[in-house]
């Protein structure tokens, strides 16, 4: 089973220890400004190839905006310069529309989020994106199939798109419908994996070209490294998201 670490938490400044204290076959979860403060900080763009962003960082604008720093977005990655060279300041749904975000315009907010970070990734980045849980569920929830597609518009030319998800019978259900074929979804499931015969389905018909990800990182570190794994492995994972800790325990 490939595992892939979620870094998101992980300081800028511990990567690289992190990321070497597992083998080469590992790969790994961040978002879009941790690449760009790493980058800054020297990191090749080798490890690029391992990488897995998800895009925006929501949870983490969200409570910048909340308590009154939403001007702190902007200044987060260290190449900046970059981000303006794309030309984001210039266009409807890129940076200049940030300051929707504090006025509660939820969708003009998360498209400029979702340009902002994907103005971060420069194009030889050879990792993929995927869409954040929050934005996924809201636009089966609110049937916003533009938002969806413009997200996978703004993907084009990358190595993969793909969205993450809790609600894994409407995600498939709404792709299905709206003609959307991700490369890779990630989503939550319960010990007991019920949505294992859906996902199977799935598979095997209009997502045959799917990648799957099965997110654990809710699980207890403890439950997860004392787990016989085959009880829990399904045909189908291509791979597990698990946490730092959990991921020391796998590989032990």
């Amino acid at each position: 089973m490939k595992l892939r670490i979620d870094l998101r938490n992980v300081d800028i400044a511990d990567l690289d220890n992190t990321v070497s204290m597992f083998p080469d076959h590992v790969v790994f979860l961040i978002t879009a400004w941790q690449w760009s403060a790493w980058r800054a900080r020297g990191r090749t763009m080798e490890i690029s190839a391992r990488l897995l962003v998800m895009v925006p960082d929501f949870l983490y604008y969200a409570r910048l905006v909340s308590t009154g720093q939403a001007k702190e977005i902007p200044r987060l990655p260290a190449s900046l310069p970059r981000l303006v060279k794309t030309g984001l300041s210039c266009v409807p749904t890129g940076f200049a529309r940030l300051p929707g975000l504090a006025r509660g315009h939820f969708w003009a907010a998360a498209e400029a989020m979702l340009a902002y970070d994907l103005g971060l990734l420069e194009r030889k980045f050879a990792g993929e994106v995927i869409l954040h849980y929050n934005l996924s569920d809201f636009a089966w929830s609110f049937e916003r199939q533009s938002f969806l597609s413009a997200f996978k518009d703004k993907t084009k030319g990358r190595e993969g798109w793909g969205i993450a998800t809790q609600q894994i019978t409407t995600a498939l259900s709404s792709c299905a419908r709206w003609g959307l074929q991700p490369s890779r979804i990630m989503y939550t499931t319960g010990y007991s994996r019920p949505e294992t015969m859906l996902v199977e389905t799935a598979r095997n018909h209009r997502f045959n070209l799917t990648s799957w990800t099965v997110d654990l990182t809710q699980w207890p570190k403890e439950l997860l490294s004392q787990t016989e794994l085959y009880d829990i492995h399904r045909e189908n994972d291509n791979e597990w998201l698990v946490t730092y800790e959990a991921g020391l325990l796998l590989i032990s």
